[in-house]
């Protein structure tokens, strides 16, 4: 019994020591989930990571950092590492989830929204050249940015709009400038995907979205298959 209550008494000193966070000074003791980083920034010692690309030469990642009490959202989490061992942070704080970020042409763009305490956040962050990040507008027809993928020439964006359809939106120059495609009314949460030379959207119901280019999409209901032998598609 005494040798069970030591191994308790020790158990909960530890979890104690993973309660206490590091200051900007360094001090203090911290259970990170990225020990050991290689940064003039303190590294967020709680949040979660949404996605992981890598550029050709660093690891990026983007999540949800802290919250910051005074605007009620987190913080934007950004994380390059060129080993995967060592991970750093920009210095300059961004606010808002960060879920899905695409890389093209020494640009990468990330992409989040959050529910805030009286209205929906969403965010755009770009970096050049492994540069400085800095905020994006969105587009006007967004009301939540979900996802986001690069292929054929063109960045495609999906969101929900303000009147709760489904809506792409195309980037041929990095970002700048939107043009939005609106999709109907088919997921809740459309997520979009690049591979074999084609965008594919989806997310929570059975319908599928295909496009080479981002305007032209074919719809097929998967779940039909299912059902019956035929199949079902329109094309818009």
């Amino acid at each position: 019994m005494k040798s069970l209550i030591k191994f308790l008494a020790l158990f909960l000193w530890a979890c104690s020591l993973c309660a206490v966070g590091v200051t900007n000074s360094g001090s203090g003791t911290s259970c990170s989930l990225f020990p050991n980083p290689s940064s003039s920034e303190p590294m967020e010692k709680s949040g979660t990571i949404e996605e992981i690309i890598h550029d050709g030469h660093e690891f990026i990642a983007v999540g949800s950092g802290t919250v910051d009490e005074d605007k009620g959202l987190h913080q934007s989490l950004i994380l390059t590492s060129i080993d995967g061992k060592n991970w750093k942070q920009p210095q300059k704080k961004f606010f808002t989830s960060l879920y899905a970020a695409a890389h093209a042409n020494n640009t990468t763009i990330a992409i989040g929204h959050e529910f805030g305490w009286e209205s929906v956040s969403n965010q755009m962050l770009r970096s050049r050249n492994r540069g400085e990040w800095q905020s994006l507008p969105i587009p006007g027809r967004a009301k939540r940015i979900e996802d986001i993928a690069y292929g054929n020439g063109i960045f495609v964006m999906t969101a929900k709009s303000l009147d709760q359809k489904d809506i792409t939106f195309i980037s041929k120059d990095e970002g700048n400038t939107w043009t939005a495609i609106t999709l109907g009314d088919r997921w809740g949460s459309p997520k979009i995907k690049f591979g074999g030379g084609h965008f594919s959207v989806y997310g929570g119901t059975s319908y599928v979205a295909i496009s080479t280019d981002g305007k032209k999409w074919q719809f097929s209901d998967i779940g039909s298959f299912v059902r019956s032998d035929e199949s079902r598609h329109d094309v818009i």
